[in-house]
């Protein structure tokens, strides 16, 4: 859904780069749904081969992800934290999700807009390249995807054999030469997990009652830390809302 709801903004492009992970299966799907398996919308490949994306996550890293990775280290090594406890990751994430994805978006804002140096010519940021590049090799990415759209409501709807792709399909013709069709549909899945990374991301369920919100609400609304972007403050909050 993050991908669809960047088409609303940033329109649809014609071909997307990913590697064989899981949760790119999705967009792989939706992307030749939309533009057509002809046109080859989703190039298959791995990361490590996309150095400028590679080079963005480094950035990404650097700027705000490692600070927020530092934390949570620290509030488990120090303040509760149990990463396994469900409900102590709804708990991060009540108490600073919005944050993580307000800094996530102006740092989207700053990497859009800031110079990269350019061997022959003038620094320009992405965003500028982007425009020029539309004027010099064409127009694309300009499909914008309404929240009425049955492709934004209803993604999934009319696109079969989610997550089958020509390596797949390849290696198994390779390997179970003469299998019965009752096994192969069981064959495929194993063959469908060794071929993919898959780390599931479920959103945890809330474990309070609406009365206990409520406490909860009010023990954060009057904490020390609440307002606090330090990280003595966002150790308080922590503390006083578990």
């Amino acid at each position: 859904m993050v991908f669809l709801d960047a088409t609303l903004f940033w329109g649809v492009p014609k071909h997307i780069h990913g590697d064989h992970g899981v949760e790119n299966l999705y967009t792989a799907q939706w992307i030749e749904n939309y533009q057509g398996v002809l046109s080859n919308p989703y190039i298959w490949g791995q990361s490590v081969h996309n150095t400028r994306a590679e080079r963005m996550w480094v950035e990404t890293s650097r700027s705000w992800c490692d600070h927020w990775y530092e934390f949570f280290m620290e509030l488990e090594a120090s303040y509760g934290l149990d990463h396994d406890n469900s409900s102590h990751i709804w708990l991060l994430q009540c108490l600073f999700l919005a944050k993580i994805d307000e800094q996530a978006c102006l740092w989207v804002d700053d990497w859009n807009n800031h110079k990269i140096p350019l061997e022959g010519k003038r620094p320009e940021s992405p965003y500028n390249m982007w425009i020029e590049s539309q004027l010099m090799d064409g127009m694309r990415g300009l499909q914008h995807v309404s929240p009425t759209d049955p492709h934004h409501v209803d993604p999934f709807a009319a696109i079969p054999n989610m997550g089958v792709n020509s390596d797949i399909l390849t290696l198994l013709e390779q390997r179970h030469q003469g299998l019965t069709p009752e096994t192969l549909l069981t064959t495929f899945l194993e063959v469908l997990a060794e071929s993919l990374a898959y780390v599931p991301c479920e959103p945890p369920n809330c474990p309070l009652t609406p009365e206990e919100v409520d406490v909860l609400d009010r023990t954060i609304a009057t904490s020390p830390g609440m307002g606090d972007e330090s990280g003595l403050g966002r150790r308080v909050l922590w503390i006083h809302a578990l």
